[in-house]
């Protein structure tokens, strides 16, 4: 829900029902999607279709996921939608959510200046909610990862978005790898970001670890590391 999930009660129907649209790339990502809500679900619940974008006069092809309309959906449906999507009360966010709702609405981009790379960035895109929910879902992601993302935006038609700067996108792309859902986007993830991400310290789990070269031994090489917090050297 804090992605591209919708819930909706439509016509005379008692029970809500959810619906999540992407493009035909993510295909792999909407059968991932429909295998988790298996229960929920008929054999007609992903349908393959055309949409026209009447802005850019382009049409796209997409991949439209539909559950079947269930009772077990409506207390989420009633904190949700009063009337329009709002974010509820969230205790904590699990990893899983965090994975999912990047999946749908993040992105990160390598920073550069004159050229030269300065780390990563990661971004969620919030447009959909008012600068308070933004504010809110910020410090949940801060309060997991114990880190600083930022609010950014306000401009125009009140567009804001999470920014995180190479440390916390780091604790967040460390945390998810290993869920993260099958799409396009996992691609782009080890080519851009794999070189990025040196370990926490063994000793103090700390993230301020520095590439110290490289030990080769018998035609095999490892990188060696520093902990910027404790000197502490190991290599992998």
């Amino acid at each position: 829900m804090l992605g591209d999930g919708h819930l909706s009660i439509g016509g005379t129907a008692r029970n809500p029902r959810l619906r999540i649209n992407r493009s035909i790339k993510d295909k792999k990502y909407a059968i991932w999607i429909a295998n988790e809500f298996s229960n929920y679900t008929t054999d007609k619940c992903l349908r393959e279709c055309d949409m026209f974008d009447k802005r850019r006069n382009i049409t796209y092809q997409r991949i439209s996921f539909n559950t079947r309309r269930h009772k077990d959906f409506m207390p989420f449906f009633n904190s949700w939608y009063t009337p329009t999507k709002k974010v509820p009360i969230i205790k904590n966010l699990s990893s899983l959510s965090v994975a999912i709702w990047f999946a749908d609405d993040g992105s990160f981009y390598r920073k550069s200046k004159n050229g030269i790379s300065s780390g990563l960035e990661g971004k969620f895109s919030t447009c959909g909610f008012t600068k308070n929910e933004v504010i809110y879902l910020k410090n949940l992601l801060n309060n997991k990862y114990n880190t600083n993302f930022k609010v950014y935006g306000g401009y125009g038609n009140d567009y804001y978005t999470i920014v995180g700067s190479s440390r916390p996108t780091k604790r967040l792309i460390l945390d998810i790898n290993d869920i993260f859902p099958p799409t396009t986007k996992k691609d782009r993830w080890y080519d851009w970001a794999s070189w990025e991400l040196n370990p926490f310290c063994p000793k103090c789990n700390k993230d301020k670890v520095l590439k110290k070269g490289f030990y080769v031994y018998k035609k095999t090489r490892s990188q060696r590391f520093k902990c910027g917090a404790c000197a502490y050297r190991w290599r992998v």
